[in-house]
């Protein structure tokens, strides 16, 4: 969850992983695209079929409907931007620039006036293809692509994961899927979300929420370019991740793990000392869609919980379940007091992947895609690495002055008056970000073809700004 909960002051290169380590735990107090690649490779199958006995005039016609018509177009994007801002939110929210690594979120928030980067994020994203095809209709796009009855595989085939469909006769397989009426209810439920992240945090806000989703979108994206990986999630899990990448840090009050435990905070009690910030967001997500305490007896018959909030509540049972718990389960592992035995777990699963099933070894993979595009900032290029660098620091430094008023110990880089951000930062890259992306890039090699380069040249930056303050000093 907090990428910077555990960068350090390094000003050594001799500084010993002994040393980091204990640092860290004093720190944190405890057009191709995926569905084309990976879980649509289940349903190359089906489409063959499909194609082999041509849908016939009436199921066309039923098709141009469901595609042609607004499944959800987000009343912020028509009511709330004129139409500069439209346009400029068509080209921004894309389904080709929304792969870019190399997106930036800020563009998001310059466009929208800081209102709601997250839910038109969201909303762009796992909404696709009829978010995409909604704002090419209101933007006067000519560019989608016209279904005939020769190129049936369009019905699914059109930009974006379609997680939504009204009529299962029409999938393309029996894959997980939602309605439209869920589409509306996911909507209101990051709606609420957003409204629930607290905008007075430098770091910790919607906009990091925004830019997690989005850097999780593309890793997946990413991976769908890479052939004979053995990453082959289902439907399913990539929906569960997407969601959770969205609330992740919902709630967060801008004050890390460390800083709950030392005060004893309701939070940190309430969960033990556990993992408090995770658990606590984990819980209020799954705790607003279903309007109840977040215990199982609640979600018992989840299909009768009648609130604006509950997006699954048309999936079965074991879907629920399934997705609720892959929720928890991804959320809880950005902890970062969990990194170092969860970066070796993987690099172990990579290196026996032909002893692990399929499935535990892609959602394992999912997960850890999710970990790292939530500490991914030292990744990006670096104007848009620094310039994040400098938020989290100001978040840092916001709360060891609240540690110092209250007489707590002040947490690892929160003391603004001997924290060296140069240092800090050149130590979370080599010990973190570096070796992490690493042993990505031994699963999914696009993902570390894409990002490696990137860090080296961020580490290098950092270098000469150490070495630049060390002169003046």
């Amino acid at each position: 969850m907090n990428n910077t909960d555990i960068q350090y002051n390094c000003t050594s290169k001799m500084l010993s992983r002994t040393i980091f380590i204990s640092m860290m735990v004093l720190a944190i107090g405890q057009r191709p695209h995926f569905t084309n690649r990976s879980f649509r490779n289940n349903e190359k199958n089906d489409t063959n079929k499909i194609i082999e006995k041509k849908l016939s005039t009436a199921q066309i016609s039923k098709a141009e409907k469901n595609i042609n018509k607004n499944y959800y177009m987000l009343p912020e994007f028509e009511e709330k931007l004129d139409n500069s801002q439209r346009k400029r939110l068509c080209k921004l929210l894309s389904w080709s620039n929304l792969q870019k690594w190399d997106f930036n979120i800020f563009d998001v928030v310059d466009a929208t006036n800081g209102e709601s980067p997250l839910l038109f994020v969201s909303w762009a994203i796992l909404g696709s293809p009829y978010s995409q095809h909604s704002m090419a209709q209101a933007c006067n796009s000519q560019e989608r692509e016209e279904i005939t009855a020769n190129d049936t595989t369009t019905l699914k085939e059109m930009e974006g994961y379609n997680f939504f469909d009204d009529d299962s006769s029409l999938s393309l397989s029996s894959e997980f899927h939602l309605s439209s009426n869920s589409m509306k209810k996911l909507f209101n439920f990051l709606r609420e979300m957003e409204s629930d992240y607290h905008p007075e945090n430098p770091y910790h806000n919607s906009i990091h929420a925004a830019d997690v989703l989005q850097s999780a979108h593309s890793m997946i994206q990413q991976a769908g370019e890479d052939t004979n990986t053995g990453f082959e999630p289902s439907k399913e899990d990539v929906f569960s991740v997407l969601v959770a990448a969205a609330v992740h840090d919902v709630g967060h009050p801008g004050l890390n793990n460390a800083f709950h435990i030392n005060a004893q905070t309701d939070i940190a009690q309430s969960f033990k000392n556990v993992s408090v910030l995770e658990n606590y967001h984990a819980s209020h997500a799954l705790t607003k869609m279903v309007g109840r305490t977040n215990d199982e007896q609640s979600f018992q018959s989840h299909d009768n919980i009648d609130t604006d909030f509950n997006f699954l509540s048309d999936a079965s049972m074991q879907e629920f379940t399934s997705i609720r718990n892959k929720m928890v389960d991804s959320i809880l592992m950005t902890d970062m007091s969990k990194h170092f035995k969860f970066v070796k777990e993987v690099e172990d699963l990579i290196k026996n992947r032909d002893s692990v099933s399929p499935t535990t070894y892609s959602w394992t993979i999912f997960r850890y895609m999710l970990h790292l595009a939530d500490i991914s900032n030292p990744a990006k290029a670096q104007p848009l690495s620094a310039r994040w660098a400098k938020i989290v620091m100001n978040e840092f430094f916001n709360q060891g002055d609240m540690e110092a008023k209250m007489g707590l110990p002040i947490s690892p880089l929160c003391d603004r008056n001997t924290t060296v951000i140069p240092g800090s930062q050149i130590g979370f890259i080599e010990y973190v970000i570096k070796p992490s992306f690493e042993v990505l890039a031994l699963a999914i090699p696009t993902i570390g073809e894409n990002t490696l380069p990137v860090i080296e040249n961020n580490l290098k930056y950092w270098n000469e700004k150490a070495a630049t303050s060390a002169k003046i000093s």
